[in-house]
């Protein structure tokens, strides 16, 4: 397997800014576009890696550029990038799959709505059971102001006739 030494000192990448840091996760993901088989395989083996050893923080810093830096990316190559890194997130241990969940629903509730519903479409399997920002804003705005529950997206407010700990009375 070939080295990528690049790769190693992704917890330099995670402190830079903002910008700068979508700009080296761009270049990176860039430079699996044109690879094939085993290469592709390795090159995003050890991103993957990469990206997973990192702290906490760091993670989220390095993750949140990823998804943006795939945004950004050519729609008719994005795909095969994002294909590819699922198939090695498939191979990896659980721990790093709960990881990956953690930071990028962490991340898409930070994220612009449309910014959200694209990435959705790019990787469901881990944004599915995140409500579009607007369902939830919605539902925020027509819930009551004295609810210490949020209501769910499309949810129904409950009656006002008895209180939630007196179940046995009817409404």
């Amino acid at each position: 397997m070939e080295q990528h030494e690049e790769i190693r000192d992704w917890h330099v990448i995670a402190g830079l800014p903002d910008p700068d840091r979508l700009v080296e996760l761009r270049r990176h993901y860039d430079a699996v576009v044109p690879l094939m088989g085993d290469n592709r395989r390795a090159r995003m083996h050890a991103l993957v890696e990469a990206e997973y050893a990192l702290s906490d923080e760091d993670l989220l810093k390095i993750a949140s550029a990823r998804l943006r830096a795939w945004l950004a990316m050519d729609p008719d190559s994005v795909g095969g990038v994002v294909d590819s890194y699922e198939q090695t997130m498939r191979a990896m241990p659980g721990s790093i799959a709960m990881r990956r969940v953690q930071a990028v629903q962490t991340i898409a509730l930070t994220m612009h709505s449309d910014e959200l519903e694209r990435l959705k479409d790019l990787i469901p399997s881990v944004l599915k059971q995140i409500p579009s920002l607007a369902k939830v804003r919605y539902a925020a705005s027509t819930s009551s102001a004295t609810s210490a529950v949020p209501v769910a997206a499309g949810a129904k407010p409950s009656k006002a006739s008895r209180r939630a700990w007196e179940f046995w009375k009817r409404d």
